[in-house]
């Protein structure tokens, strides 16, 4: 079987046709496409884009097969229309000045037709009269519209997010935790969402703050201050790129806006006559405390202000 083996190599090898030094090789057309062949290839789908790397994660999992994940941030749904506009006037551009030459794929023709039915330049043009809670609010419909049975809205109760973090703590988990519990315990403030490797500077002692603030009646309400030092943590280990909205609140009112939208907004625009504060600290001269209560770089609690 041996001796059978390597006269095939041979035979076959003297199949081959020799190259010289100065020849190519043979493509000859009825060979087919290579895909070493110049062919414009770009994007004509309707997923939102972000140049931010922080809002990407990836991930591989079973068999090898890699997940990329992104994240759906605020600032990147109040740019998502814009973003088409964008992106089908670069693309036209390129076309009609011949740097990109469309061949037999017409999927070009089938993301301007689809652009042009929904109206995108004057959805563009009219976002400059919007507020930042209304443009958020009919780009998520838009993103629906262009992307149907793949957008699904997930409403998760702040309180109820909080028990299923309080409940992974365990009783030893009130004694000195080390590096690695402390980094499964920031992970698992949202699970499948947060991807922290290591702790910055500070997050540690943050840690430790909140797993002492946790009720030791398994199941029990969050507390005010057990709530706010979650969001807190929540927002530093994830870079503010989770919003929160207080949903006790939400059930109820006419529409919920961030606080920089809010004061910006709403506020300094002259939109608000009258408005109600809470505070975790008020002074008989009636100033609120809204940044933190002990010293500003060790608090015992961290208020929305900070």
């Amino acid at each position: 079987m041996r001796k059978m083996w390597w006269i095939a190599i041979l035979l076959l090898s003297g199949m081959v046709p020799s190259l010289r030094a100065d020849e190519g090789p043979i493509d000859p057309a009825s060979y087919g496409v290579y895909y070493d062949r110049p062919e414009p290839s770009f994007y004509t789908g309707f997923a939102p884009r972000t140049p931010d790397p922080r809002h990407l994660h990836l991930h591989i999992g079973r068999g090898n097969q890699l997940r990329v994940t992104a994240l759906l941030a605020d600032d990147v749904l109040t740019e998502y229309a814009r973003d088409l506009w964008q992106r089908w006037r670069t693309y036209r551009a390129l076309v009609d000045s011949g740097r990109l030459v469309l061949t037999q794929n017409n999927a070009f023709d089938e993301f301007e037709q689809r652009l042009r039915e929904i109206d995108l330049e004057r959805l563009v043009r009219e976002e400059k009269t919007l507020a930042p809670a209304t443009l958020r609010e009919r780009n998520l419909r838009l993103l629906e519209r262009l992307n149907p049975g793949r957008v699904f809205r997930i409403h998760m109760p702040l309180d109820a997010v909080v028990q299923h973090w309080s409940a992974h703590v365990r009783p030893e988990d009130h004694r000195p935790l080390d590096g690695a519990r402390r980094l499964e315990l920031v992970n698992l403030l949202l699970p499948t969402r947060l991807w922290v490797t290591e702790l910055e500077p500070g997050v540690a002692r943050d840690v430790d703050a909140l797993v002492a603030r946790v009720p030791a009646t398994p199941g029990a309400k969050p507390t005010p201050d057990l709530r706010a030092a979650y969001l807190a943590l929540l927002a530093r280990a994830s870079h503010g790129l989770y919003p929160v909205h207080d949903g006790e609140l939400a059930e109820t009112a006419d529409t919920v806006v961030s606080i920089p939208e809010m004061f910006s907004y709403w506020l300094q625009g002259g939109r608000i006559d009258i408005g109600f504060l809470g505070a975790a600290q008020i002074d008989r001269f009636a100033n609120i405390n809204t940044t933190v209560i002990g010293d500003y770089k060790k608090p015992t609690v961290r208020l929305p202000g900070a």
